[in-house]
């Protein structure tokens, strides 16, 4: 029988990259007892299920199982090890793109990574995490990781008002926790008393040996400040060829507003 299988799927904007940094950064004491497969990895399965989740037909259904056919067939044999997969996008795109205004996919993609699971490693004790965050929280992060990676112009008013089931966690993981079973289901709390943080919360699904010493990350992917997200919506508004917008873009976050195409942006703060 194998070690305990997690699948840390998310969701976006709740603390998912800071959980991966931890795990990467004790990868080193943590392989004797489970392996780490992260997005780098994933990579096919991550693309197939942003693909379904966009889509939702049988032919992208039919090419997220293939994928995750792929995925368990290179899977290392773990013995007695666990293992632990963490992406975000397992649970497809973020809402908030054209045409994805919620996580209604999730139930679905979650039963088919179960299911792959299951048929590679059939007595394999298999748990489902989500990582959560208020809805009050979760709404203006989304929106403002939106406005830094993509092209997006609506106000913040708009796109919260388009998305009034985004950050509506507890239904999912219902429909989850149905379409899997018997895996479990585990929906993290917005915050942790674990010193490593939800990535401990994540460990504790194991049996790690006591006195096992890990280290702290500070936390990843934290949010510009607000003037430099403003100049970046101001960006998507109005520097209209994509190639100047993402030079514009990219100038900004790096800390070197002098390349920023002033003529078109206005004042700088």
């Amino acid at each position: 029988m194998t070690g305990p299988i997690v699948v840390h799927a998310g969701f976006h904007k709740t603390g998912t990259t800071t959980v991966q940094a931890t795990l990467r950064a004790n990868r080193t004491a943590l392989l004797p007892h489970l392996a780490i497969w992260m997005r780098p990895r994933l990579r096919p399965t991550v693309l197939a299920a942003r693909g379904f989740s966009t889509w939702r037909d049988a032919p992208s259904r039919a090419k997220l199982a293939i994928r995750l056919t792929e995925l368990t067939e290179t899977l290392p044999g773990l013995k007695s090890r666990g293992l632990i997969l963490s992406a975000e996008e397992l649970s497809g795109h973020m809402p908030g793109r054209p045409g994805i205004d919620d996580y209604s996919a999730v139930p679905i993609l979650m039963s088919e990574i179960a299911g792959a699971l299951q048929n590679r490693f059939p007595l394999s004790d298999l748990h489902i995490v989500f990582t959560t965050r208020a809805a009050a929280d979760w709404l203006p992060s989304s929106y403002w990781e939106h406005v830094k990676s993509s092209s997006l112009t609506e106000s913040y008013e708009a796109f919260a008002a388009r998305l009034p089931r985004a950050a509506d966690f507890a239904p999912v993981v219902e429909k989850t926790a149905r379409a899997v079973a018997p895996a479990s289901v585990h929906a993290l709390p917005p915050t942790s008393d674990h010193p490593l943080g939800h990535a401990g919360d994540i460990l504790r699904f194991f049996d790690l040996p006591a006195g096992l010493e890990l280290q702290a990350v500070p936390p990843a992917n934290t949010r510009p400040p607000q003037p430099v997200l403003d100049q970046l919506l101001t960006i998507n508004r109005t520097v209209h060829d994509p190639a100047a917008r993402r030079d514009a873009k990219r100038a900004l976050l790096s800390g070197s507003p002098s390349a920023l195409p002033q003529n078109r942006l206005g004042e700088r703060p």
